[in-house]
């Protein structure tokens, strides 16, 4: 894959832009009573939360995470600086928080479901009967994924919450609408804007070249690094020797999370003008050069980039009203074994 088609592919930053939704549906499960046989692994704000309810969260985190990130979890690559096993457990204590600060948020500002939203999740529950084959079916799958049909009703339930409290705050006329000031350094903060030259150690396959092709590339990318550093012009160059034709002279516009994290590390440490040392990233060596924003693609991409600070704000917001809540977590939340229970996910 050419380099500059990392912004057109599913990213690990859309994971963590809606991580708050994918708790909030997993969370949901967390909200209902527990059974007088399941053994408590948290506590949030008084309500017990069983080891069913906690094993369903973790199943939905690790799932959600393989979705976004495109390959199976690889348990020796830490996520956000914690061990895979201690990262889905943390996010399954944070979903049963999020439900529940949701759910007092909701109400303490009268946006709970109408007689509408409530008939129209039952028509879906209707339509999820039919098309499973009856009734029978309907329940008979609903356990296999450790639900039943009041449970499934608050999976449903959770989202729309969500979104109803994130549209009456942060959609046109809300209380917290974003103004064009705050898009604009939102963007401003946020975005960085790059060209780069690029060599591969690929073949158009994906293959390993040659030691003595490889040996050829490296030393390319030598002479080319040194004209820069002898004052030659970066387009110039660009045009000469980029292999990367997706960029065809162009430059990329991107947040964190939309281009490979050492990319983003060497482009968010140069100033506006500035070139990179040579960084060898999957099967190929790369140069960036870091240039100025443009108002035209803020322009261009003005609503896009109003959502994303929408929910940027909002996911900030959450942690605040989560804050305010009180998890003890059991001694039995340090003995969940997480590789376990995705291991028995994956042969169900």
């Amino acid at each position: 894959m050419e380099l500059s088609a990392c912004l057109g592919v599913v990213s690990v930053k859309r994971f963590f832009l809606f991580l708050p939704l994918i708790l909030l549906i997993a969370g949901a499960f967390s909200g209902c009573a527990q059974k007088e046989d399941d053994e408590t692994v948290l506590v949030v704000e008084g309500e017990e939360i069983g080891r069913k309810e906690f094993e369903y969260q973790l199943v939905s985190m690790m799932s959600a995470y393989e979705y976004y990130n495109g390959s199976p979890i690889d348990w020796a690559l830490p996520i956000n600086g914690m061990t895979p096993e201690e990262y889905f457990k943390e996010q399954a204590a944070d979903s049963a928080v999020l439900y529940r600060a949701v759910r007092i948020k909701g109400e303490e500002m009268g946006l709970g479901l109408t007689e509408e939203e409530e008939a129209a999740i039952d028509e879906t529950i209707s339509e999820m009967i039919e098309q499973a084959g009856g009734e029978k079916a309907f329940d008979q799958y609903l356990e296999s994924q450790g639900l039943d049909r009041s449970l499934y009703r608050q999976v449903l339930a959770g989202p729309e919450a969500y979104y109803k409290i994130f549209q009456n705050l942060y959609g046109e006329g809300g209380s917290l609408a974003p103004t064009e000031d705050l898009v604009r350094d939102y963007y401003q903060s946020e975005y960085i804007r790059t060209r780069h030259i690029v060599l591969y150690l690929t073949d158009e396959n994906g293959n390993p070249l040659g030691d003595e092709r490889e040996r050829e590339q490296r030393s390319r990318m030598e002479a080319i690094f040194t004209r820069l550093q002898e004052g030659e012009d970066f387009g110039a160059l660009m045009t000469l020797y980029n292999e990367d034709l997706g960029l065809n002279g162009s430059s990329l516009c991107f947040s964190y999370g939309e281009m490979p994290e050492d990319y983003y590390q060497a482009a968010i440490s140069l100033e506006p003008g500035g070139f990179s040392e040579i960084i060898e990233l999957d099967g190929l060596l790369c140069i960036i050069n870091r240039l100025p924003l443009e108002d035209a693609f803020l322009g261009e991409n003005y609503y896009s980039i109003r959502e994303e600070y929408a929910e940027f704000a909002f996911n900030n917001l959450l942690d605040e009203w989560k804050s305010e809540l009180e998890i003890k977590k059991t001694p039995l939340y340090n003995n969940i074994d997480v590789r376990a229970i995705y291991s028995a996910s994956v042969k169900s």
